[in-house]
C-alpha cells in the first residue's frame, strides 16, 4: 500500500527534506510510502520487481508483524537455502529517480553465525551499475558502495551496532555527487561520487539466507 506520509563533515540538506524542516521549498514531486498494510498476506508485494542470484528461489512476502512501525504488515525477504551468497533486490518497478531520499525500517533476528546484510539501492541500472548502502548485521558495519560495470568500490564504511530484534531506520539522501547515509536519524556516512549520474530504480537489498523484515519504504524525489 502507498501512503503519503567515524567521519563527520558538513553536508547538504536535500530540498525534498528541507520542505519538512523549513517550509521554504516546494514539496517534492514524488513522496510515497510502501507500508504493505493493505497488501495480501503471504503474497509478493504488488508494485515491485524482484531480482536475485539464487535461481529464482528467493522469497519476498507480505507478512503480519505485531512490532511493525506501521501495523499490521511488513515485507519479509529471504534468500534460498542453498550453498553460496544469496543476494535479493526488491525494486520499485515505476521508480526512475536521480536525486532524492529513500528510507526504510528493518529488523533482523540475530541468529548466530548467519551472514546478513540489509540495505538500500538507488540509481540502479542493474546489479553491475548502482549505488548501495549496506548494513552488515553480523560484523556491525555500515558501508556505502558504488558498483560500476561490475566493479565494486567501498566509498565509506563505519562500525555501528545493529541490534537484533529491534527496528533500525536506514536512510540515503543523494543529490548530484553528494551522498549521506543515516541510521536512526543520525548521519553516519557522507561521500562525494560522480561515477553514476543517471536516474535509476530504487529499492531494498538483502544478502542472506535468513529472513529480515522491512517496513515503510519511503521514496522522495524533486523530479
Amino acid at each position: 500500500m502507498l501512503r503519503n506520509p567515524g567521519r563527520r563533515r558538513a553536508f547538504f540538506l536535500p530540498a525534498c527534506l528541507s520542505v519538512f524542516l523549513t517550509g521554504t521549498t516546494p514539496a517534492p514531486a514524488l513522496d510515497r510510502v510502501f507500508d504493505f498494510d493493505k497488501d495480501p498476506e503471504n503474497e509478493p508485494p504488488p508494485g515491485f520487481v524482484i531480482e536475485s542470484n539464487d535461481r529464482g528461489k528467493a522469497l519476498a512476502t507480505v507478512v503480519a508483524e505485531s512490532t511493525a512501525p506501521s501495523q499490521p504488515n511488513t515485507l519479509a525477504l529471504c534468500g534460498a537455502s542453498f550453498p553460496g551468497v544469496n543476494r535479493l533486490l526488491c525494486l520499485v518497478w515505476f521508480s526512475h529517480i536521480k536525486d532524492g531520499v529513500i528510507s526504510v525500517s528493518f529488523k533482523h533476528g540475530g541468529e548466530k553465525n548467519v551472514a546478513r546484510t540489509a540495505g538500500l539501492t538507488w540509481r540502479y541500472q542493474s546489479e553491475a551499475n548502482a549505488y548501495f548502502v549496506e548494513c552488515d548485521t553480523q560484523r556491525s558495519v555500515l558501508s556505502l558502495v558504488v558498483v560500476v560495470n561490475g566493479k565494486r568500490e567501498i566509498l565509506e564504511k563505519e562500525k555501528i551496532p545493529i541490534p537484533p530484534n529491534e527496528w533500525t531506520a536506514l536512510q540515503a539522501a543523494f543529490r548530484g555527487d553528494e551522498i549521506r547515509c543515516d541510521v536512526n536519524r543520525k548521519p553516519i556516512l557522507t561521500a562525494r561520487d560522480s561515477k553514476l549520474k543517471e536516474a535509476g530504480k530504487v529499492g531494498i537489498l538483502l544478502q542472506s539466507n535468513a529472513p529480515v523484515l522491512f517496513d515503510d519504504l519511503r521514496l522522495q524525489s524533486e523530479e
